[in-house]
């Protein structure tokens, strides 16, 4: 994956306040969205709290937090409809925000917090966002280590009453497989549509 600069979480927060003179369009008002891409566990969750957390005026939609709003959790049974219907849910707020910002004067930011692993998945939420109305899609690609990963997975499952080495070792295994096919699926993610593709290292 080709990373010219990783951005550090400062940054971002530069990029934001310097947002109105990077997406002024004369005197139009911009819709700027910027979704999240990464890998299982990469803490893109975590990343964007601490933004919302600094910055106010930035809208958050995270299809985690809606699977917690409706079912109480995130893993649900993937025969189930669950995951659909929180899809569904997502898109109905990101819709309705798109369209209904822009009457206070002001450019609109939103964080889209959602698994998009397959080039089709990211080109399929490009279209349904400029159709919502987006002037602007940014796309984080989160650049975690993947011993980083393991270790943030370990240290969430501690206080868990399972074998431990065995579960460790379930972990690790699972994580080095959605990290390397997450990083060979996002080998052309400049080619998926997005107007800017940002790399971020949550370590920084």
């Amino acid at each position: 994956m080709d990373r010219t600069r990783e951005y550090s979480l400062f940054d971002i927060f530069l990029l934001f306040k310097n947002l109105k003179i990077i997406t002024r369009k004369g005197d139009k008002k911009v819709k700027t969205v910027f979704l999240t891409s990464g890998t299982r566990g990469a803490g893109k969750s975590t990343y964007c709290s601490k933004i919302i957390k600094n910055n106010s005026e930035i809208s958050l939609i995270s299809r985690d937090e809606i699977l917690i709003e409706l079912f109480g959790q995130t893993e649900l049974d993937s025969y189930g409809d669950g995951h659909y219907y929180a899809y569904e849910i997502m898109w109905e707020r990101v819709n309705k925000q798109l369209k209904s910002v822009g009457v206070n004067g002001k450019d609109f930011q939103m964080i889209l917090d959602c698994w998009n692993g397959f080039p089709e998945e990211r080109q399929r939420i490009v279209r349904k966002l400029r159709e919502a109305g987006a002037d602007r899609v940014v796309i984080w690609v989160f650049t975690t280590p993947l011993e980083t990963i393991i270790r943030w997975f370990d240290e969430k499952n501690r206080n868990k009453d399972e074998d431990r080495e065995f579960e460790r070792k379930i972990n690790k295994s699972r994580s080095r497989h959605d990290y390397e096919l997450f990083n060979e699926l996002a080998a052309n993610i400049k080619k998926d549509g997005f107007d800017e593709v940002v790399y971020i290292n949550p370590l920084l």
